[in-house]
């Protein structure tokens, strides 16, 4: 019985440390855009090589499936789904390599429009002003 306690324990323990952890306030969430490169391709409202976050929030709900697929296209790339811009493999420039989880927090904050003051939705040829993530 003892060590089927310890196997519980152990099960346990392993299975808490391989959570992923909690999800940072949205400064932080804005700050790996930088961290990871994003930025190099990407603006709150401008085409640079991909298109801007507003844009990707006019076309995508902010749905748990969407989400999910969106993940799969940021770590693998994608073709034809914004004109003639392929969306390749992104670059990982930290050299520890994407998470799922940090992407996933990413795209949520670019889904939930949170560069936008108050939250509020813009049309298109509407300006804020804000800052870059």
């Amino acid at each position: 019985m003892g060590r089927g306690v310890v196997f519980l324990a152990l099960a346990f323990l392993a299975g808490c440390t391989s959570r992923e952890p909690q999800k940072p306030p949205p400064q932080e969430v804005k700050r790996l855009f930088r961290t990871m490169g994003c930025t190099n391709c990407h603006d709150i409202r401008n085409t640079i090589g991909g298109p801007s976050f507003e844009a990707i929030a006019a076309r995508y709900p902010a749905h748990p499936d969407t989400i999910r697929a969106l993940v799969k296209r940021v770590k693998k790339g994608v073709r034809g789904r914004w004109k003639d811009v392929p969306l390749e493999e992104c670059p990982d420039k930290t050299g520890e390599g994407f998470k799922d989880y940090e992407i996933r927090w990413m795209i949520e904050w670019i889904l939930s429009r949170q560069w936008q003051p108050s939250g509020q939705k813009s049309s298109p040829g509407q300006t804020h002003k804000e800052e870059k993530p």
